[in-house]
């Protein structure tokens, strides 16, 4: 489930947390750049255990009710929607086989969990489906895709809550919400397919690790290689996180024979788009452009293989 755009947003936030406090690549940045792809392997598994989280907490409103004198069986009808889901089992069931130590816990806050349950309840989808006796394997699945797509497109709550569970939800988010719908998608009568945890032999990992390291090593170099080229602007100028952006592309484009040119140069306009200013890529791309030249010129633009410049 590990992209080449996450480890490369998984390096960013390392460095800028160098720039902020510099220290000494050690084993203990490998150690935590590693750490922090498990960590996001454990809110993937915590995200597809989260229907069940869900549930937890309407049963637990169930028993409230039924120990009233005069228990409102509509309110118990209301809080059973999720009752015997088996596709909301399988998830359950083939992530807790991987559950390690997650920075997610759904029983942390009851509060936030409150807020997310009472915003789900309101919705059409969920009105529509209490309506069956018996929902059958079709409507159930067809409930936890709904679910699913209402979690991750429009309950800002949710949004809110990962936000304070898990500092970088909105890093990780694009490639969390892709691998879940992924699993959705996998889900058939006998279980459902999810990722294998990540290993530190893993290309992407490696990846990360070498892209810190060459451009931790090389930073002077990649320093004087942008203020030289960017003469209407001086460096003590230039955002941390768009000085980080440039320095990564730049040790790509000298350290990384294998990886074309233009592939680094869209990356990167992409991650400034995401994670800097409006008008950040505009000007990474105006300095991008013109060291990529200076490069070629100099013979420093270190790829081999038809295609990569």
């Amino acid at each position: 489930m590990i992209s080449r755009r996450l480890a490369r947003i998984k390096t960013m936030q390392h460095l800028y947390a160098w720039d902020r406090t510099p220290k000494e690549f050690d084993k203990d940045i490998r150690e935590s750049l590693f750490k922090s792809f498990q960590d996001t392997y454990q809110v993937y598994l915590a995200l597809l255990q989260f229907p069940i989280a869900l549930n937890d907490a309407m049963e637990d409103l169930i028993e409230v009710e039924k120990s009233k004198y005069s228990p409102n069986q509509n309110t118990i009808r209301t809080n059973s929607w999720l009752k015997n889901n088996k596709p909301a089992m399988f998830l359950f069931e083939k992530a807790h086989d991987f559950v390690q130590g997650s920075p997610l816990n759904w029983r942390s806050d009851e509060i936030a969990m409150g807020r997310v349950l009472a915003k789900i309840q309101e919705q059409e989808f969920i009105k529509d489906y209490i309506v069956f006796e018996e929902p059958n394997w079709e409507q159930q699945l067809e409930l936890i895709q709904t679910l699913y797509d209402y979690l991750f497109a429009e309950c800002e709550e949710f949004h809110e809550w990962l936000e304070e569970l898990y500092g970088v939800w909105n890093d990780d988010e694009p490639t969390l919400q892709r691998e879940v719908n992924k699993v959705i998608k996998s889900i058939h009568l006998s279980g459902a397919k999810v990722a294998k945890p990540v290993l530190k032999s893993q290309d992407e990992v490696i990846f990360s690790i070498q892209l810190f390291q060459e451009t931790l090593t090389n930073n002077e170099a990649l320093i004087e290689l942008i203020s030289s080229t960017s003469s209407n602007w001086e460096v003590s100028r230039i955002s941390i996180i768009d000085l980080t952006i440039m320095k990564m592309a730049m040790a790509e484009f000298m350290y990384f024979e294998n990886i074309p040119v233009k592939v680094t140069i869209n990356e990167y306009l992409e991650l400034a788009k995401s994670h800097s200013s409006p008008s950040s890529s505009k000007f990474i791309n105006g300095i991008l452009d013109p060291v990529k030249l200076r490069l070629m010129k100099e013979g420093k633009l270190n790829k081999t293989g038809r295609g990569l410049q």
